[in-house]
């Protein structure tokens, strides 16, 4: 809980492709919380605002359809870490937002959305808003 609004959040280490423990699942609440998944997982199919995809060659993928399936009326956010590009946007054809957060340091090659950043989460009521803060 922060201040008078409730964040729920629920974490997933590496799984290589597959959910590395179970699925989080829809809170028992009466929907005034605010759930965010948090994932070290290349999402797939990831795209950003404008409906490119984030990320073209991992195979190991995690494949989040089947579970936003289920959980799209209640997961708010989910943020990504394991790419070395920072990106806002969604998994292709569903409504809840995507952050990949990127490096917070210069640790690639890769000149697509490499600058080093963190981004800031506000939670308010049931609002979630996101602001990319760039260090370089």
């Amino acid at each position: 809980m922060f201040g008078d609004d409730v964040v729920r959040l629920s974490g997933l280490d590496y799984g290589a492709g597959e959910f590395s423990s179970p699925p989080p699942e829809k809170p028992g609440d009466d929907g005034g919380s605010v759930s965010i998944l948090v994932l070290h997982d290349t999402p797939y199919p990831a795209v950003d605002e404008n409906g490119a995809p984030i990320h073209r060659t991992d195979p190991n993928h995690l494949d989040l359809r089947e579970f936003l399936d289920s959980a799209e009326g209640w997961l708010d956010l989910i943020v990504s870490g394991h790419l070395h590009v920072g990106s806002c946007g969604s998994i292709a054809g569903y409504g809840t937002p995507l952050i990949v957060t990127g490096p917070t340091a210069e640790i690639s090659t890769s000149t697509r959305e490499n600058v080093s950043s963190t981004w800031l989460v506000t939670v308010s009521g049931r609002e979630v808003q996101v602001e990319r803060q760039r260090l370089g």
